[in-house]
């Protein structure tokens, strides 16, 4: 199936960056081999033999919802321009941020609307995560996407302020308006991720299973 192969594509791609980012030991500075097909490492050194396995970086990408599932809070990265597309820095996605050392999914969404929107949420009580995943194999230590869900009051989105180093802008979408960013509409002015992403799995289960996103 198409999943499939995009999933073996993936881990292509994840496992030749990982080959990239263990030539030598972290320990003693000797050279590693790779067995087992290329998912293990070993240090070449007798006396370290130290082995090395890729790694999942987790991430989480979280969709801010009014609690009636009416509205979402979008944002754009701050990318540069790419003449040969001229669509790339109108992607209009969730908040996404890695998982720090020792913190939970559920404070990362926290400290990651603060950092990056200056939204502060009252609770972590409306933060939630989805049943779904998605692994991304484009640098050395895989990303582990880990979807999760915020239940923020319109007020609470009207807040929201870019950083300006990360987030360019962000906008209040309506229902209406993720469904013609979804079915490409160019007079939008603005399109959403391609349908590959887990970034928009959620915004057309949002779109498509309202209930499981209302209080």
């Amino acid at each position: 199936s198409r999943d499939l192969a995009v999933e073996v594509v993936r881990k292509a791609i994840s496992t030749v960056n990982w080959h990239r980012s263990v030539k030598y030991c972290s320990y003693c500075g000797s050279a590693v081999t790779l067995h087992a097909s290329g998912l293990r490492a070993k240090c070449s050194s007798p006396a370290c033999g130290h082995e090395f396995f890729p790694t999942y970086s987790p991430c989480v990408i979280c969709l801010v919802t009014t609690p009636d599932a009416e509205h979402l809070l979008l944002s754009r990265r701050v990318t540069p321009k790419n003449p040969n597309r001229d669509n790339l820095y109108e992607v209009f996605t969730h908040t996404a941020g890695y998982v720090d050392r020792l913190e939970t999914p559920v404070r990362a969404v926290v400290r990651e609307l603060a950092e990056e929107l200056q939204v502060y949420l009252p609770s972590e009580d409306c933060v939630r995560g989805l049943p779904l995943w998605q692994s991304w194999g484009a640098v050395s230590s895989a990303v582990l996407m880990l979807p999760m869900v915020v239940r923020a009051e319109l007020g609470l989105m009207e807040t929201a302020r870019p950083d300006g180093h990360e987030i360019a802008t962000a906008k209040i979408v309506s229902r209406a308006e993720v469904a013609r960013a979804m079915a490409r509409d160019p007079t939008l002015g603005w399109a959403v991720p391609g349908e590959e992403t887990v970034a928009y799995t959620m915004l057309k289960l949002w779109l498509d299973r309202p209930e499981l996103f209302r209080d």
